[in-house]
C-alpha cells in the first residue's frame, strides 16, 4: 500500500509500510539480541556478572551481612572448642556513598546473643573515625591532614595525603570501563562452569536493617569443588589479570599521577627515590608484575603441604530490576596435615543482604558523642586518655562472657594436661 503526494507539481510515493517494516525489524533484533521476554535468554554466569555490575554501579551501596563458623573433627580438644565457636556469630555491614566519597564499615561478635566485642570505622575526605566498646564511650578520629607531621617526624618525607586522594577517586572514563570489563570478564570465565539456574524462583525474606521485605527473586546457584578452588587454578587467574593489557594500563596511569601530584605539591623532592626511577618502574611494570606473580605462586607452593581443601557452594538471589539482592555462601575447609594428624574442617557460612537501593544509606551521627582528636593531643592528655583505654579494656575483658569461657576452657585443658 502507498499513497500518492504531489509536491510542486511533481507525483511522489512513499512507501510508509516499508519504514514500518524496517522499525519492527530493528526492533525485533533488539529484543532478541538482549534476551527480553525469554527469546534468548542469559546463560546462568552471564546473568550473575550482570547483576553484579548493575549493584556495583549504584552510587549508594550498603550489605548487612552475618557471618558464623563451625569445626568438625575427631580431637575431642577441638570439639570442646567447637561448643564455643558455634556460639559465635559476625553481624556487619558496609555503607559506600560514592557521591560524597566515604563509607563506614561496622561488625560484632556476638557470643549467645550478648555483644562481646564491637568496631565502627567511618572515612571520609577529612577523617577517619573509630567507636567500640573497647575504647569506651568515647569517638576518637584522626584528621587524614595530621598525617604529614607524624610522617614527617618518623621518615623525614613529605606525603600530604589529601593531595593523592585522586589516585583512589578519579580515573579516565575509558581506562575505568576497560578494566571494570577486564575483571568481569574474569569472573564470567571463572563462574562459567559453577553456576546453575534454579528450577523456579523463590520468595527472600531481606531485612536490610531498616525494614523487612519479602521479594520474589530469581535464583543462581554456585558449586566450586577442591579442584576449581585449587593453588594452580587461582594462580592461573591470578596471573591473566595481571597480565591484562587493560589492568596494566589502569596501574600506569596511577603510577602518572602519582608522579605529577608529587611533583607539583613538592613531595616527590624528599622522597628517596626520582622522578625518572618511578617512570621507570611504571614502563616496565609488566615485567615486574610477571615476576611478583611467579615469587607469590612459589611461596604458596612452599606451603601447600599444611593448605587446606577449599570447596563453595553458594545461592545469588536476583530481584525482578536485577539487583543482587541476597547471598549465600558456605565454605568448606578441610586441613589433612595437621600434628593431630586427624583430619579438620572448618565451615564457615555468611549470608548477605544488599540495602535495598530505593532507601537512603543511614551513616552512624558522632555529633553527640565525646570526639578525641587523636591528631591533636598533647602527650599530657595522650597519657591520660591512654590510661582511661586500657582500664576499660580490662573491664570488658574481666566481665565479657566469651573471654570468661575460653579462660575457663583453657583451665580445664590445662588441668586435664597436668
Amino acid at each position: 500500500m502507498f499513497i500518492l503526494i504531489s509536491t510542486e507539481g511533481q507525483p511522489k510515493s512513499k512507501f510508509r509500510w516499508q519504514k514500518g517494516m524496517l522499525l519492527l525489524i530493528l526492533a525485533l533484533f533488539m529484543v532478541t539480541a538482549t534476551g527480553c521476554f525469554g527469546l534468548f535468554p542469559k546463560a546462568p554466569h552471564e546473568e550473575m556478572i550482570a547483576a553484579a555490575k548493575k549493584t556495583n554501579n549504584l552510587k549508594e551501596l550498603g550489605y548487612i551481612a552475618e557471618m558464623s563458623f563451625r569445626i568438625k573433627s575427631e580431637d575431642p580438644e577441638l570439639a570442646t572448642f567447637n561448643q564455643i565457636l558455634n556460639e559465635i556469630s559476625i553481624p556487619f555491614s558496609i555503607n559506600v556513598d560514592k557521591k560524597e566519597k566515604r563509607g563506614q564499615v561496622g561488625f560484632s561478635v556476638l557470643y549467645k546473643g550478648v555483644d562481646c566485642g564491637n568496631l565502627l570505622l567511618y572515612a571520609d575526605r577529612e577523617r577517619i573515625s573509630a567507636q567500640s566498646n573497647f575504647l569506651g564511650e568515647k569517638v576518637f578520629f584522626f584528621a587524614w591532614s595530621d598525617l604529614q607531621p607524624l610522617i614527617q617526624r618518623y621518615f623525614n618525607l613529605q606525603v600530604q595525603i589529601t593531595d593523592y586522594f585522586p589516585l583512589l577517586f578519579e580515573t579516565k572514563r575509558k581506562t575505568s570501563r576497560q578494566a571494570e570489563t577486564a575483571i568481569y570478564d574474569l569472573y564470567t570465565d571463572f563462574y562459567a562452569d559453577h553456576l546453575t539456574a534454579g528450577q523456579k524462583k523463590v520468595d527472600v525474606t531481606i531485612t536490610d536493617g531498616q525494614q523487612g521485605e519479602t521479594i520474589v527473586c530469581k535464583e543462581i546457584i554456585l558449586q566450586m569443588g577442591y579442584e576449581d578452588l585449587s593453588l594452580e587454578e587461582s594462580n592461573r587467574y591470578f596471573q591473566t589479570l595481571l597480565e591484562n593489557e587493560a589492568i596494566l594500563a589502569l596501574l600506569q596511569e596511577k603510577i602518572t599521577q602519582l608522579v605529577t601530584i608529587a611533583k607539583d605539591n613538592g613531595d616527590l623532592a624528599t622522597w628517596p627515590v626520582t622522578e625518572e626511577d618511578l617512570l621507570s618502574f611504571r614502563d616496565n611494570l609488566d615485567a615486574f608484575l610477571a615476576e611478583l606473580a611467579t615469587m607469590i605462586f612459589t611461596e604458596q607452593q612452599a606451603t601447600q603441604a599444611v593448605q587446606p581443601q577449599t570447596s563453595l557452594q553458594g545461592k545469588f538471589r536476583i530481584d525482578r530490576r536485577g539487583f543482587l539482592r541476597n547471598m549465600v555462601l558456605s565454605q568448606v575447609m578441610e586441613f589433612n596435615n595437621l600434628p593431630t594428624e586427624e583430619p579438620l574442617l572448618v565451615e564457615v557460612f555468611t549470608e548477605a543482604n544488599l540495602v535495598n537501593p530505593r532507601h537512603e544509606l543511614t551513616f552512624t551521627d558522632f555529633s553527640g558523642a565525646e570526639l578525641v582528636d587523636v591528631g591533636k593531643l598533647s602527650a599530657a592528655d595522650g597519657t591520660v586518655i591512654g590510661e582511661e583505654v586500657a582500664m576499660n579494656f580490662i573491664n570488658q575483658l574481666m566481665f565479657n562472657p566469651l573471654i570468661q569461657d575460653i579462660v575457663l576452657l583453657s583451665g580445664l585443658l590445662d588441668s586435664e594436661v597436668y
